[in-house]
């Protein structure tokens, strides 16, 4: 199943960005990696796997969702959506989490708002990547990836 439509309409998303003078975007890593299956229902997730033809098939059980897997995006979505509603009264990074992508009026603040969000992501197993920005300074505050 794929399982309900719960982010906002890209168009509108699309509107409110262009809203701020500075813009900034990233990526969440293996985000669906991150979001663990039902214990009930990871039996439905098993695979047989061989390194080799000569050698025995071993079974695996993914605790995890997998990219590819229809209903992935829902629980994904889902998990971050709670996430933003659990730190949103103390944390004012968690309100990105609903679109995703984002902007303040100055360079200062964005800054403030990327160091937020990396921290309340790490701090719930997640991480952040492929950052953007039509601001310099913003940009400067982004460790170069590996």
């Amino acid at each position: 199943m794929v399982g309900l439509t719960i982010k906002h309409a890209l168009c509108s998303i699309i509107l409110r960005f262009r809203m701020h003078r500075i813009a900034f975007t990233a990526d969440i890593d293996k985000t669906y990696r991150q979001v663990l299956v039902a214990h009930d229902d990871s039996s439905y997730q098993r695979i047989l796997w061989r390194s080799d033809r000569s050698a025995p098939l071993q079974e695996y059980q993914l605790k995890t969702f997998t990219y590819g897997m229809t209903c992935a995006p829902f629980p994904a979505v889902r998990c971050l959506l709670q996430l933003a509603h659990e730190e949103g009264e103390r944390i004012e990074a968690a309100n990105i989490l609903y679109d995703c992508i984002s902007g303040c009026d100055n360079a200062v603040a964005a800054i403030n708002a990327q160091q937020d969000l990396k921290k309340l992501l790490k701090k719930h197993g997640f991480s952040l990547r492929k950052w953007c920005s039509n601001s310099a300074d913003v940009l400067e505050n982004i460790p170069s990836e590996l």
